[in-house]
């Protein structure tokens, strides 16, 4: 469930965060304003208290970037920790890690 929770959840948010005002508008036509998703609301919690952070919020929540970058930060630090754990902190092994990360960044342009 992690997995396919932390994998989608970013899309999911970003495009809830993007049409919320649509929705909004759709439903005061229909004499349901003031509905709120739930769904959108539970797993932006979710996320927030999995990542200890604040959910993006204006228009820096319509972007999935802005929610993947947390991701990804903490999915690297839990990597770059582990190999400390795991491995002794031999530093051979760090330092292979973080020129494969710098490659990465280099090849996918991101920070």
């Amino acid at each position: 469930m992690y997995v396919a929770y932390s994998s989608l959840a970013p899309a999911f948010l970003a495009s809830a965060a993007g049409t919320e005002t649509l929705q909004q508008q759709l439903l005061l036509r229909n004499g349901k304003a003031g509905t709120i998703d739930t769904t959108a609301s539970s797993i932006s919690d979710i996320w927030s208290s999995l990542y200890s952070i604040p959910r993006p919020s204006g228009a820096v929540a319509y972007k999935q970037s802005a929610w993947d970058k947390v991701a990804v930060a903490s999915e690297r630090e839990t990597l770059t920790n582990s190999l400390t754990t795991y491995v002794g902190g031999d530093s051979t092994t760090q330092r292979r890690l973080y020129f494969s990360i710098s490659q990465w960044r280099a090849f996918s342009h991101i920070s």
